[in-house]
């Protein structure tokens, strides 16, 4: 609409409106959600993603629609739009260890949320790379270190030598890891030699 102002002098029926016709007077003007019944409408996971990407900072929307119901995906989008400010009313449940790292990249404030049981279970590599962002986490390397993969240990050694150095299984590491990792670290050449025979 050229001039969306002039919506609210037309005689409209807000109650006939489709689910994507509602959502379309939204982006003509938030402020018709007064007039619109924006809960009586099922919309699907990814429709509901994409009124949470248009709407994330208005309350009264993000209020009349169930994020409840929402999948793995649609939290973590809600989660990184809005922070903790809807976390009672989502299913955290359902967040994966791939997605709390997508979410605590842009909202590290939410590790007090984040399951780290999540991280323990699976691959370590998830474990891994939650570490490199939270130093403060390091001890669950330590508890964990029979189950973390050789390139979690190249990573790790590349990441802060000092501090994971003396857990290392480096019984783990090939050729290639450890080319990988000098060329980060070239300290660590001293510690290659013991390990690797060229």
């Amino acid at each position: 609409l050229h001039h969306e102002e002039l919506v609210e002098y037309f005689d409209l029926d807000f109650a006939s409106l489709t689910a994507s016709e509602a959502v379309n007077m939204l982006q003509v003007n938030q402020g018709f959600i007064d007039q619109i019944e924006l809960e009586k409408y099922k919309y699907t996971s990814l429709e509901t993603i994409n009124i949470l990407r248009s709407f994330g900072n208005n309350d009264k929307i993000i209020a009349k629609l169930d994020i409840g119901s929402l999948d793995h995906f649609g939290v973590r989008t809600i989660l990184k739009k809005t922070g903790d400010k809807y976390i009672g009313k989502i299913d955290s449940k359902k967040i994966k260890a791939t997605d709390w790292l997508e979410i605590l990249k842009s909202k590290p404030g939410l590790l007090e949320h984040c399951n780290l049981v999540l991280f323990e279970k699976g691959d370590r590599y998830f474990l891994v790379k939650l570490v490199q962002m939270f130093p403060q986490l390091s001890h669950m390397i330590r508890e964990n270190k029979d189950k973390i993969s050789a390139i979690g240990w190249e990573e790790l050694l590349i990441h802060n030598p000092e501090r994971y150095s003396e857990m290392c299984r480096y019984e783990l590491l090939s050729k290639k890891n450890w080319e990988n990792i000098i060329k980060r670290q070239p300290l660590l050449k001293t510690t290659m030699q013991k390990y690797v025979i060229f």
